[in-house]
């Protein structure tokens, strides 16, 4: 285990760690309601997998709800599972629970053999949005929003 994967590992340890991991990726959510936001006509992230590799397929907060649906198409096996509770951004009154299933390799257990999603209808949120850059953490490092190719602003996940 690498010091990313024990600082990883020991902060999801803590009800406070879980608590602060999943509202600092909500954050990076905003509004879910608004669909439209989530289209970008010319961003696909399959054209990429060659290089990348799906890096941005970690650890992320998942839906209780969906993670128990969806059990069957779970195609890496778990090695912890750390719950946590965050509030809605669309209504502060309503809490949601989430999971955060964490593999042998750090990937998401819906991560199919050939980089895609077993859950790609009902993938979360986070996934759905990111490569909007609406956050650095929302950025692909292989492409911009709009599909064109990044060429020497970020290499290996380091700005050049």
């Amino acid at each position: 285990m690498n010091e990313k994967e024990k600082r990883i590992r020991n902060t999801l340890k803590t009800r406070e760690g879980r608590s602060n991991a999943l509202n600092a990726l909500k954050g990076l959510l905003g509004n879910t309601n608004a669909k439209k936001e989530f289209k970008m006509s010319k961003f696909e992230c399959s054209k990429y997998h060659s290089s990348c590799k799906a890096m941005c397929c970690g650890i992320v907060p998942i839906p209780r709800v969906v993670g128990q649906k969806k059990q069957h198409a779970i195609q890496r096996p778990v090695r912890e599972e750390f719950k946590g509770q965050a509030t809605s951004k669309t209504d502060p009154s309503i809490m949601e629970t989430f999971i955060l299933p964490r593999t042998d390799d750090n990937y998401c257990p819906f991560l199919k053999k050939d980089l895609s999603c077993a859950i790609y209808e009902d993938r979360p949120d986070i996934c759905k949005k990111f490569g909007d850059e609406s956050h650095p953490l929302m950025c692909c490092p292989m492409q911009h929003k709009d599909g064109e190719p990044r060429k020497g602003e970020i290499e290996d996940g380091q700005k050049s």
